[in-house]
């Protein structure tokens, strides 16, 4: 079973949830030896490995670095800012129980085995390192964009909605760029009015798509690419 609660904005909160389960003879220590440890591609990224420490995660969810002590964030929006969230990954009873009162030690081999596919899984949408975040909301008012990105300085991609032109607008740190797949599909629906026009555009278009997949079949880094991109368009 896999299970996250609401995100945690608690920082002490946060400790005392860590600080409870840390316990002795709590059901997530066994022997008076705590099992938690570091695990996940940001632990990786932060050289983080073996036990987790009270101490230690105390410091990442105040948004430094655990052993360096390193500011992490690029922008602490105090406490309207997420610590994380509190997730549970658990097999079923009939599992655990033949595991640890049938002594049936493989089960715990292959338990494990199975919780680090399913991290890497849930990562799979959450590259730490690579800046993807996946942030989902109910509306999609201005104010959303406001408190999703603000603070933000660099180049923003997005569709047509007009929210993300008139933010770069009003943020000369902001450069707004528009996605090929919605200019491309502009072009597309007025193909019947304008064949010819339209037919060189959308053949320029795929050599540029063929292009960005070449590139990426030989993996180019971010740099190579935009001398590649320079060359094209010049």
């Amino acid at each position: 079973m896999i299970r996250f609660a609401k995100p945690c904005i608690s920082i002490a909160d946060a400790v005392e949830y860590f600080r409870e389960h840390m316990r002795m003879g709590d059901y997530l220590a066994q022997e008076g030896r705590s099992e938690m440890t570091w695990a996940g591609q940001g632990a990786a990224l932060l050289h983080l490995t073996g036990p987790c420490r009270i101490d230690d995660f105390e410091r990442l969810c105040s948004g430094r670095h655990p052993a360096t002590g390193e500011k992490l964030l690029v922008l602490d929006r105090g406490n309207k800012r997420r610590v994380g969230f509190f997730g549970q990954i658990s097999p079923p009873k009939d599992v655990s129980i033949a595991c640890l009162v049938g002594g049936d030690s493989r089960l715990a081999v292959w338990w494990t085995e199975a919780v680090r596919e399913t991290l890497q899984e849930i990562e799979a949408v959450s590259r730490p390192g690579e800046n993807v975040v996946f942030d989902w909301r109910l509306s999609r008012r201005h104010g959303e964009l406001t408190s999703l990105i603000e603070g933000y300085q660099g180049i923003l991609q997005s569709d047509g909605y007009g929210a993300y032109e008139a933010y770069a607008k009003e943020h000369p740190g902001v450069t707004w760029v528009a996605c090929w797949a919605h200019a491309r599909r502009k072009f597309f629906e007025a193909e019947g009015e304008w064949p010819k026009a339209v037919g060189l555009v959308l053949r320029i278009i795929g050599w540029l798509y063929e292009c960005e997949a070449c590139w990426e079949e030989n993996q180019l880094n971010a740099a190579q690419r935009r001398r590649h991109r320079s060359v094209c368009i010049g």
